[in-house]
């Protein structure tokens, strides 16, 4: 027997409002049950229907993740932040990963592919250093690479107050690490 969600494909009728939902539902659907390769093809006539459905490139920004396509969820990224630039995209990636467990060198790779896609998105820079900085035991190693980051955020969008939040943050908790309280003060 089919599931509702493909009958609902089946007879809801195509060029209506809302069906692409349909089709993201299914996508998660199959995304839950680990069918990764069949939800695929429910993204992309999701896509066909409405190419600047964003709920639609969430699906596809996921099934990229994944798939471990880190590339493809750049250019999604990019896609995404065109088509609503009010939303986080990157933040909300970032959420996704930590929600599900997923090792935190998967989303390091992904902003890493993303610099070259996007590379003028103060959004992602703040988040690049978020996810290396998330590791609490590597904060001192990585201090640096995190702190340039969030100086190229702030190079490129002097007026984003989360960065500085997240300059705080960075100092706060290197200075909690180290007992050093000069990064305390900076904080």
């Amino acid at each position: 027997m089919p599931s509702p969600l493909k009958l609902a494909i089946k007879y809801f009728p195509q060029g209506e409002e809302g069906v692409e939902e349909i089709y993201g539902n299914l996508a998660d659907a199959y995304f839950n049950l680990g069918k990764l390769d069949e939800a695929k093809p429910v993204i992309d006539k999701a896509l066909q229907i409405d190419p600047s459905n964003i709920s639609t490139h969430i699906h596809l920004m996921i099934y990229y993740f994944l798939n471990g396509q880190h590339a493809e969820v750049a250019a999604e990224l990019k896609i995404m932040s065109t088509l609503d630039q009010g939303r986080d995209f990157y933040f909300e990636l970032f959420q996704f990963v930590l929600e599900r467990g997923i090792d935190k060198q998967e989303i390091i790779q992904v902003y890493e592919a993303a610099v070259k896609v996007d590379p003028n998105n103060p959004l992602l820079y703040r988040m690049f250093a978020a996810a290396i900085r998330y590791d609490f035991k590597d904060l001192r190693t990585n201090f640096p690479l995190i702190i340039k980051n969030l100086n190229k955020a702030i190079e490129l969008n002097p007026r984003y107050v989360p960065t500085y939040i997240s300059i705080a943050d960075t100092y706060m908790l290197l200075g909690l690490q180290t007992q050093d309280k000069e990064n305390l003060r900076t904080a």
